[in-house]
């Protein structure tokens, strides 16, 4: 089976369970934008939080993820834990990766991180 149909199942199998979540998210991410939504915490000079991460994550949904150059898997979900988040990932089956919020935000926004598929 090929990494892209391999994905597209993965995704179908998900995302069944994620559309009403899928959709809330991204009518925040229409109304408020990720971007405004970081640069508001850097001019209130406060540390973003899991709300801004939910929503950079949201945008990522469905994408391949990758970290240091490191492919880790096409994003299919996320729980935070405390101060921890949980990155569900697909390849060839599902993977998990924990990181700190604040480690996952600083990697979000300073570097792409993403590749999308075409």
């Amino acid at each position: 089976m090929s990494p892209t149909s391999n994905n597209v199942r993965l995704l179908e199998n998900y995302a069944g369970l994620q559309e009403l979540r899928i959709n809330e998210l991204r009518s925040l991410i229409d109304k408020l934008g990720e971007y405004e939504v970081s640069e508001w915490y850097k001019l209130n000079k406060t540390q973003p939080g899991f709300e801004c991460l939910h929503i950079a994550l949201a945008r990522r949904q469905g994408q391949n993820i990758y970290i240091d150059g490191k492919y880790l898997g096409l994003l299919l979900d996320w729980v935070f834990y405390g101060s921890d988040v949980t990155l569900i990932l697909g390849k060839e089956d599902y993977v998990y990766m924990q990181k700190k919020v604040e480690e996952m935000i600083d990697w979000l926004f300073s570097v792409s991180g993403v590749e999308r598929e075409g």
